[in-house]
């Protein structure tokens, strides 16, 4: 009788993981995706804020400047700022995909790749923008 019970005992649980173990699986996934879809949207937020501003501190005239505050997310492989682009390089699962915004003014500057909140000023040098970090 007590082998009856363990046995029926075994299989109970086993199911029990046989239908928990997939449910994890596939909430560790999308949980993944969620995450890289939010960086994706913070990097293109970051990168038209750049161009928002350098168009208006053009439009400006020189020696115009501002400071911005941006929370950089964690996955950000690298920045690229010239010409008339801001470039940011995102890591995801699938490899590396670029997030670029265009911008009317000519935009020229140095932003390292890395996590967490930066300052970035935004300097009218007359024929440029210069982006940099504060």
């Amino acid at each position: 009788m007590n082998a009856q019970i363990s046995t029926e005992y075994l299989v109970i649980v086993g199911f029990a993981l046989l239908l928990t173990i997939p449910t994890v699986v596939i909430f560790f996934s999308q949980s993944t995706q969620t995450v890289e879809q939010v960086s994706a949207s913070e990097a293109k937020q970051i990168a038209r804020k750049i161009v928002d501003n350098a168009e208006k501190v053009y439009y400006l005239g020189k020696p115009a400047t501002t400071t911005i505050t941006v929370s950089m997310p964690r996955n950000i492989e690298s920045i690229g700022i010239s010409n008339r682009e801001v470039r940011i390089s995102i890591r995801g699962s699938a490899g590396v995909s670029d997030i670029v915004e265009v911008s009317s003014v000519n935009i020229t500057g140095n932003l390292s790749a890395g996590s967490g909140v930066r300052s970035i000023r935004i300097e009218n040098l007359g024929s440029n923008v210069n982006v940099s970090y504060s």
